[in-house]
């Protein structure tokens, strides 16, 4: 049964999702683009109320709403730096300033661990690591914070590593950032 995943490649709400898929080695998806704002049409509604995307259907199993899977800060600096300017808005420098002091705080304590393990949970990949690539690669590609990740070695080897993985490549891809 193919599972039918409605939203944007190049979302990072999407993208994490993708790249679980492909974690997952699920090959029967269909990734359904609501680019033309299908997303907010009344029978589109009738089954994900907020009109918001990734929005999942496997069968009869239906699964929305992204903010219940955890975001880092990471979330609000990539909106502040990459999305509001494509808005017409204009960035927050002082959220940017407070956002990026308390992820290079977390990234303090991910250096920490990291030089005892390969990944955030053990010496195995997990959703903990998957978690934070798609907003990490913002970051670093788009947003020009890559000197944050870069200034710790055990993190920047690991958030290497997982931006090589073989799904995280074809979300890449996918998305239009990697040939």
């Amino acid at each position: 049964m193919t599972i039918k995943l409605h939203g944007s490649a190049m979302s990072t709400c999407t993208g994490r999702v993708l790249i679980t898929l492909f974690e997952k080695e699920v090959q029967d998806y269909e990734l359904v683009d609501l680019s033309k704002g299908e997303h907010k049409s009344p029978e589109f509604l009738k089954h994900q109320p907020f009109g918001q995307i990734p929005y999942l259907v496997h069968g009869d199993l239906e699964l929305f709403e992204s903010r219940a899977i955890a975001r880092g800060v990471a979330d609000c600096i990539v909106f502040q730096i990459v999305f509001a300017p494509m808005f017409g808005k204009n960035s927050d420098e002082a959220v940017v300033a407070a956002e990026t002091a308390k992820l290079e705080s977390v990234l303090d304590i991910y250096e920490e661990r990291l030089s005892e393990k390969k990944y955030l949970a053990g010496d195995f990949f997990s959703l903990a690591d998957l978690s934070h690539i798609t907003y990490s690669y913002y970051l670093i590609k788009l947003a020009g914070k890559g000197a944050i990740y870069d200034s710790r070695p055990h993190v920047k080897a690991w958030i290497e590593g997982v931006f090589a993985r073989p799904a995280t490549q074809k979300w890449l891809k996918l998305a239009g950032f990697a040939q």
